[in-house]
């Protein structure tokens, strides 16, 4: 082997904030580098390729909203002054986001303006434009001075409007209970005043995710404490002393009546707590069934170590399809979450899973039958070597499944494809989407872009000691796993020898004094010039045959 004799290696790029995507995974594009920390990215679509970004400051303050086009330009204000949800000050909390289909977004969020102890639950409609046209500081949904109102959850009604749930934990009445409103395009409230009980039977719940029914209502899944031991028991609850947490659900018609009787329908009744972090993720089927995945405790020993991931599926009659209490979707050893799920277009579903043993991302495939189709308890998406940041999966329309996760560790956020047999499609260890060696990215979040591509945002730290601190990045992945932007200098797109121009992204070697990023394996088996050398790692390896030089000089 040769030694590479570098002169000068690349010097930063400055991107201004109506930049497009930049292709360098040590740049990214900037979403919002406003004054102050910028915390929790939450993607949806704008409908036109492009996404929209919700994203808090300082973990509890005031919340923000940026929309950036498939183009990679920000196209509400700039990325230092982006769309404030709410103007109001104060504590905001358990947000939650979902695109209107028509350009804009509906935002929800718990709200202690009124009185630190006490919050509310709030909601805000923002046009395609970037205008907030539910009030400057949104609408108030709930008003109560006893109960503590958390977690809003939303889906759209289709007709313009959003249905909207949430729980109210009254602390006179030691009463914990799952709530639900409708409101029109127009902010006007559709139901009752305080919203429609989504169930009256004995005991305490809260929501954990909601979907829209496909006929203006809605399907709710909610933890339920009816045949807990101790399920009536306020003070008992309110220590975390769960037992036996079951879920139920209920499906909400366009003028709030209850469709699965007044106390819902029995989801899972398996022993130990299932959903019992409210974090249950779920999916229509395309045939009008929903597939609910969520943890469950029923082989946990009871101090928390052993959580597994199952699965059900629930008819629009409120009717379950697979096996009684669900079927297993992982059962490995020590704790293991869902953390997104996506349609695998063929009546089943893509399943992103999150495993303390290994801090690692799983995935694995249910169909429609209630099988698993994949490796039993998952296929390893991320390297041994990584430590993720819990991570998440979108399907590309086209039979396969994207994954994106964050590597703090490793300053690293990457993306992987698998096809609908769980093939790996982006090599064994996926694409860098960032490697910027100051990032520390946290919460990556993703969403559907054109063609098979998807936009992939994160927190970021590269910038922690200028005034902005942490701020919002984001890069586009084409199809083909490589970053979308105009190609700076010449970037591989597959592993071969350098002079091959099959490697190379628009089939041109580069020519001396070219600027040169490598992805892959790249061999060097000619004597080379470049103006700037770039190795991308994890991926990139320059392997330099013995009587070949390769110089780097500027």
């Amino acid at each position: 082997m040769k030694k590479i004799i570098l002169f000068m290696v690349l010097t930063s790029t400055v991107f201004s904030a109506k930049s497009q995507w930049s292709n360098n995974p040590s740049v990214n594009t900037i979403v919002s580098n406003k004054l102050g920390s910028d915390y929790d990215p939450i993607l949806v679509s704008d409908g036109a390729s492009g996404a929209i970004t919700i994203f808090t400051e300082n973990f509890d303050g005031n919340i923000f909203a940026q929309r950036i086009t498939s183009a990679g330009t920000v196209a509400w204000g700039s990325s230092s002054n982006p769309v404030s949800v709410c103007v109001n000050t104060g504590q905001k909390y358990a947000i939650n986001v979902v695109a209107d289909g028509v350009g804009g977004a509906f935002v929800a969020w718990t709200d202690y303006r009124h009185d630190e102890k006490v919050g509310e639950i709030y909601v805000q409609k923002i046009s395609a434009t970037g205008i907030t046209e539910w009030g400057a500081s949104g609408l108030r949904v709930t008003n109560t001075s006893s109960s503590d109102e958390y977690l809003p959850l939303l889906c759209l009604d289709g007709a313009g409007g959003i249905i909207i749930t949430w729980y109210g934990d009254d602390t006179l009445a030691q009463n914990i209970q799952n709530y639900a409103q409708r409101y029109n395009s127009a902010g006007i409230a559709q139901w009752a005043a305080a919203g429609v009980q989504v169930s009256t039977a004995a005991g305490f719940r809260a929501p954990s995710t909601i979907l829209s029914d496909g006929a203006n209502g809605a399907f709710i899944f909610f933890i339920d404490t009816r045949n807990d031991p101790n399920g009536l028991d306020y003070t008992y609850l309110n220590n975390n002393n769960l037992t036996n947490s079951d879920i139920y659900g209920q499906r909400l018609n366009g003028s709030g009546t209850r469709l699965w009787g007044t106390g819902g329908a029995a989801i899972i009744t398996a022993p130990g707590n299932q959903n019992d972090d409210l974090d249950a993720k779920a999916v229509t089927d395309g045939a009008g069934n929903v597939i609910l995945v969520f943890s469950d405790g029923r082989n946990d020993p009871g101090v928390y170590l052993n959580y597994d991931i199952f699965a059900q599926k629930i008819n629009g009659s409120g009717v379950v399809q697979w096996a009684s209490n669900g079927v297993a979707v992982c059962t490995a050893t020590e704790n293991q979450f869902a953390t997104g799920i996506a349609t695998d277009g063929a009546g089943g579903a893509i399943i992103s899973m999150y495993y303390e043993s290994d801090f690692r991302l799983y995935g694995q495939r249910i169909i429609g039958t209630g099988a698993t189709a994949w490796t039993p308890n998952g296929l390893p998406v991320s390297l041994a070597s990584e430590q993720i940041y819990e991570g998440t999966v979108a399907a590309d329309g086209n039979g396969n499944s994207i994954f994106s996760y964050a590597d703090p560790f490793n300053n690293t956020v990457k993306a992987q494809k698998l096809n609908g047999a769980g093939v790996t499609q982006w090599g064994a260890a996926g694409i860098v989407v960032c490697n910027n060696s100051l990032s520390s990215p946290y919460t990556s979040s993703l969403v559907l872009s054109n063609a098979g591509s998807v936009i992939v945002a994160w927190q970021d730290n590269r910038n922690f000691d200028a005034p902005s601190a942490q701020d919002i990045y984001a890069s586009k992945v084409l199809s083909t796993g490589t970053l979308a932007g105009a190609v700076t200098g010449y970037v591989t797109v597959a592993n071969g020898n350098w002079d091959n121009p099959a490697i190379w992204a628009g089939g041109v070697v580069p020519p001396a004094g070219a600027a040169v990023q490598i992805r892959h394996t790249v061999v060097g088996n000619i004597n080379a010039a470049c103006n700037s050398l770039v190795i991308a790692q994890p991926g990139g390896n320059l392997n330099v045959l013995n009587g070949i030089t390769i110089s780097v000089s500027n």
